[in-house]
This record gives C-alpha cells, sequence and structure tokens, in this order.
C-alpha cells in the first residue's frame, strides 16, 4: 500500500505576544521551512510563490520587482480579505 502525506494542519502561531515575555528565536539558514508572518490583505499565496520583505516583519508575494526574494512558500494562503496577519510555512532562500 503507498504511503500518503498526511493534510497540513493549518499554522496556530501565536502573532503577539505581552511586553516583557520571553521568546524563543530561531536564526534560520538557507534551506530551513520555517513559519512566517503574512502582511494582512496581501495577494493570495499559493505554494511555490517567491516571496519577499514587506518590510515590517512579514512576507509579501513578490511580481518580480524588487527581485530580493528572501522564501517560497510551502503552504497556500489567500489572506487578501483578511485584517490580520497569519502564518504561513515557507523555505528560506
Amino acid at each position: 500500500m503507498p504511503l500518503v502525506p498526511p493534510e497540513p494542519t493549518p499554522c496556530t502561531a501565536p502573532l503577539a505576544y505581552a511586553s516583557g515575555e520571553r521568546v524563543t528565536f530561531l536564526l534560520a539558514k538557507k534551506g530551513d521551512a520555517v513559519l512566517a508572518r503574512v502582511k494582512a490583505a496581501a495577494v493570495a499565496i499559493v505554494v511555490g510563490d517567491k516571496l519577499i520583505s514587506a518590510g515590517d516583519g512579514t512576507l509579501i508575494k513578490t511580481t518580480g520587482t524588487p527581485v530580493d526574494t528572501v522564501a517560497i512558500a510551502l503552504d497556500a494562503v489567500d489572506n487578501s480579505a483578511g485584517a490580520a496577519e497569519v502564518m504561513i510555512r515557507v523555505r528560506v532562500l
């Protein structure tokens, strides 16, 4: 019987922390898969899309300019009507 990968589950990492709260961080390197924040009301992202920094700690889909791609989407997310940031799995470039 062939192996079937499990369906991806939604990311539920917190987006906000209390002032003074201790947090853990990771210094990701090329090839790492990590959770990243997608800007509120951002254009829909599909698996394989190239992502760039939005300049505020979030990522957005690139249209080709600028070309400083920082990650590739591992999940699809449509946050175009979203009023808040959402999490997405990405591979660091």
